[in-house]
């Protein structure tokens, strides 16, 4: 009875130790999440603020963009490229977003602010209705489906789904 009673305690004992196993590794796994979702947040600020440095740094970048969001048909093709590279590049900041919230490495408070900031962007000027049409195709699916919708297209998804 005395090595029952042992094994008992000896099994409680065991039981106790693993749940408070289970629970440090969930703390250590919410831990790990929320660095992953701080490092990928201050990576995209990092990215927009190079962005912004670049355009307050270069008046000629400045001007081809600040004219290609307007009137892309108004650049040489030297400069529409320029626009349409740079602005390719700032957009993956956005997809890069889309794609990590979409997993759910992004928490739902950052993605609001960035995917508001970056549509209300795409909307209002029309320059980046022609980027996105002459671009879409090297972006993700998802993300396209995404975008299209922001800019109230009919996306390649939605059209293969009717036939």
């Amino acid at each position: 009875m005395a090595s029952d009673r042992l094994n008992w305690f000896f099994t409680i004992a065991a039981n106790i130790g693993v749940i408070l196993g289970l629970g440090f590794l969930i703390l250590e796994i919410r831990q790990s999440t929320l660095a992953t979702q701080a490092t990928l947040n201050l990576n995209l600020v990092t990215y927009g603020r190079e962005n912004a440095e670049l355009l307050a740094s270069s008046d000629e970048l400045a001007d081809i963009v600040f004219r290609g969001e307007q009137d892309p048909t108004s650049l040489s093709p030297l400069e529409l490229e320029r626009f349409l590279i740079f602005t390719t590049w700032r957009m993956t900041a956005w997809e890069t977003a889309f794609l990590n919230y979409d997993t759910g490495v992004v928490a739902d408070r950052y993605w609001i602010s960035f995917n508001t900031w970056y549509s209300r962007l795409v909307k209002s000027k029309p320059g980046y209705l022609y980027w996105w049409l002459a671009s879409r195709h090297g972006f993700d699916l998802y993300f396209r489906e995404h975008v299209d919708q922001v800019l109230g297209l009919e996306s390649d998804s939605t059209t293969r789904r009717q036939q």
